[in-house]
């Protein structure tokens, strides 16, 4: 049988090697990428390099193992570039009645055994109440119709996990859990279910639809530490005039929206022999926490990392963690100057990066950048922000695309790039 020896956590791109343990009746392992054969394996040491390409953005990498005779026996399956969960999450819904499940529990997986800080369960949109143990109780719910379950838990390092699924209707009394999220600009407001069939599609296929999530939006915020002073002056301008100081405890956002930190620096972690820089996340701020120019100049990080910043490879990483919520969701990144962030990789890519993922990016600058640099890398998207009343511009522009956004559930795991639109579709665009 096969097993992937090499695990490739990072951001991944150029020439990798790849590494296998073979057993059993394998004779032969081929490799591909994205359905392209890399090459084919037969002998000891099951090892292969292979080029993921130079721009960013998501594969699927598989090894299929077949015997002497040429017949599959195993196939492994990795996908590279996609947020990676460090806590499983998964819903176990029961005491079924009438078809329908009346009662149901949150069951999570950590390989740092960490307590959840919150756990929220939604029905349709709608908040349960948690028992103990995280268990919770369905209403009475018509069998007829789709229902649509969603679970979140957060670690006490800001990490959050997710669980979604699909019962009802057509699939009586089965469960479906395989569900990709797709974010969606609609114009005109939210568009129902029905109308949604046969606008997404992969491949040319069209996928089905499955529900129109509700709940909060996340921003990920990536903010450059030598900007602090600057944030701190523009955030006591605004506090000093008494009609802008309203607006900004409200932050633009809506009251359940939350904001995550991520640290520009990294910290090492080791689990099972190896080591890999992590950038630390802050834990989930809401506008009860404070207004958001507040929080940009007044956060610290308990444990930021070590090392130079690495803002650019930062906000790819930032990208991971909001797509992965599969909620609204935007990446905001504060810098002092958009014309010189440090990092390693081309700030262009990781705009193309964020917009596959469909994760919008917004960049905002306390130094406006030159004529020769305004088309270039951030700089290309990045707001002026140097004086309170641009800033509330800003915020007031980062909400709107937070506002327009709808999640949209269809049947299936898919990689994002893989995701478009069919010619039916009407008044709505992906979100990028």
């Amino acid at each position: 049988m096969i097993t992937f020896l090499s695990f490739f956590l990072g951001l991944i791109t150029g020439p990798q090697t790849i590494e296998l343990a073979v057993s059993g009746a394998v004779a032969t392992v081929e490799i591909r990428i994205d359905g392209e054969t890399c090459g084919v394996l037969s002998e000891p040491p099951w090892k292969i390099e292979c080029d993921f390409g130079e721009k960013l953005t998501g594969h699927r990498l598989k090894a299929i193992g077949r015997d002497a005779r040429r017949v599959p026996v195993d196939v492994k399956t990795q996908l590279i570039n996609v947020p990676r969960a460090r806590v499983e999450t998964e819903l176990l819904l029961d005491d079924w009645q009438r078809d329908v499940p009346r009662r149901g529990q949150v069951i999570w997986h950590s390989i740092e055994k960490l307590q959840p800080t919150s756990v929220a369960v939604r029905l349709d949109g709608r908040p349960l109440p948690l028992l103990a143990d995280r268990r919770f109780e369905l209403p009475s719910l018509p069998a007829d119709s789709l229902h649509f379950v969603s679970a979140e838990i957060e670690l006490p390092d800001g990490t959050a996990s997710s669980a979604e699924a699909i019962f009802g209707g057509v699939f009586g009394t089965s469960v479906r859990t395989e569900l990709t999220a797709v974010p969606l600009y609609a114009r005109g407001g939210r568009v129902e279910r029905a109308k949604l069939e046969g606008w997404i599609q992969r491949g040319g296929e069209p996928l089905e639809v499955m529900a129109v999530g509700e709940g909060p939006a996340q921003v990920m915020v990536v903010r450059d530490e030598d900007a602090l002073a600057s944030l701190r002056r523009v955030a006591g301008k605004l506090r000093a005039n008494p009609v802008r100081l309203e607006k900004m405890h409200h932050i633009g956002l809506e009251k359940t929206d939350e904001i995550h930190f991520l640290s520009t620096r990294t910290k090492v972690v080791e689990h099972e022999h190896l080591s890999y820089g992590l950038f630390p996340e802050s834990g989930a701020f809401t506008r009860e926490d404070g207004s958001l120019p507040d929080l940009l100049w007044a956060l610290r990080f308990e444990d930021p990392g070590t090392g130079s910043q690495q803002i650019v490879e930062a906000v790819a990483v930032a990208g991971l963690s909001a797509a992965g919520s599969r909620k609204r969701r935007a990446v905001l990144a504060v810098v002092g100057d958009c014309a010189r962030i440090p990092g390693r990789r081309d700030p262009t890519v990781v705009r193309e990066f964020l917009a596959e993922q469909h994760v919008p990016l917004h960049v905002w600058t306390l130094e406006p950048p030159s004529k020769d640099a305004a088309d270039q890398g951030f700089c290309a998207i990045a707001e002026d922000i140097s004086g309170s009343s641009k800033m509330m511009r800003a915020i007031n522009r980062l909400k709107k695309t937070l506002e327009r956004q709808q999640v949209v559930w269809v049947d299936g795991r898919y990689l994002p790039g893989e995701i478009e639109l069919s010619e039916k579709a009407e008044g709505v665009r992906l979100v990028r």
